[in-house]
């Protein structure tokens, strides 16, 4: 394999597969592993493409870790049900300790496990397939970005130069390139702050504001519009994680969707526990569309 095959694969697997296996493991169950995960989806943006440099850096540091951030949950849901059958007796069969909306089946739930015993098949992949997949693909990135590293690393070693094959020298963004970009930032922050009006949401449009302000009177935002993006960037980012945290039914129990604070701030439930088939993931159909849009726009947004 050519070295700039390797490295076209190796950057589809680190910028598009890993991401979107991330993602699933964010979106398809709500609780302290999917959190997890989405905190890893929000870091991968911020990092560098595999190289023989960001290896020795941050992206080499994030990739290594991710590959126990996987392997542990996948190894809870191995001991969790070999414990359940373990235990199992006739008076108290598999999971019976666990029923349903228990406080201690809420809590586990929560965390990340859960009994499989009335689950449906869909339902089990859903549950447990992310932690899996989202293993093996980091192995699998892990080891094509070590092997680029070095044979990036050999050639260097070979020509006698300093290894910057990594990419230290940043091309040049076509100005086109670099137009478009922006049209599409400022669309999507339009469209979240005017999509989900709310007062999380409201930052957004006076973000809008400011920067229309801006080039209008100066064409140009100039370096210390730099600031205004890493603001606007952490505020995203957490904004993200805010409502990912609060279609957990613990935040949800606390402060219902329909409670006037939660509606005027902007925390929606999206999701909802039945506590009746807990295995079910069951979706507020009374929503509007926007609703359902508003986290890919923001994702999109900070993205």
């Amino acid at each position: 394999m050519s070295l700039r095959v390797l490295s076209i694969i190796t950057s589809l697997h680190f910028h598009l597969l890993l991401p979107l296996i991330l993602l699933a493991g964010s979106i398809l169950r709500f609780n302290a592993l999917s959190f997890v995960y989405l905190i890893c989806l929000l870091i991968t943006p911020l990092l560098r493409s595999p190289t023989v440099t960001s290896m020795q850096g941050l992206t080499g540091i994030f990739l290594k870790c991710l590959v126990p951030i996987s392997l542990l949950p996948l190894l809870g849901h191995i001991i969790f049900h070999i414990t359940l059958v373990a235990i199992a007796t006739d008076k108290d069969p598999y999971g019976s300790m666990f029923t349903n909306c228990s406080s201690t089946e809420r809590l586990v739930r929560q965390i990340g496990y859960q009994r499989l015993d009335r689950a449906d098949t869909q339902d089990i992949i859903r549950l447990v397939a992310p932690d899996a997949l989202l293993f093996v693909v980091a192995v699998i990135t892990l080891a094509l970005s070590v092997k680029l590293s070095n044979r990036q690393a050999n050639i260097s070693a070979s020509l006698s130069e300093t290894p910057l094959l990594g990419g230290t020298k940043k091309k040049a963004t076509h100005p086109f390139c670099k137009l478009l970009l922006e049209i599409i930032q400022n669309v999507a922050l339009l469209a979240a702050g005017v999509i989900a009006p709310s007062v999380l949401g409201g930052v957004y449009f006076i973000v809008f504001l400011i920067i229309l302000t801006m080039w209008g009177c100066y064409k140009s935002y100039g370096p210390k519009f730099d600031y205004v993006r890493v603001l606007l960037l952490i505020y995203t980012g957490s904004h993200i994680l805010l409502l990912h945290l609060y279609q957990f039914q613990f935040f949800q129990d606390v402060l219902p969707p329909t409670d006037l604070i939660a509606r005027i701030v902007g925390l929606t439930g999206i999701v909802h526990t039945d506590c009746t088939n807990v295995d079910k993931i069951g979706f507020n159909t009374q929503l509007r569309w926007s609703v359902f849009v508003n986290p890919a726009v923001l994702l999109i947004l900070y993205w």
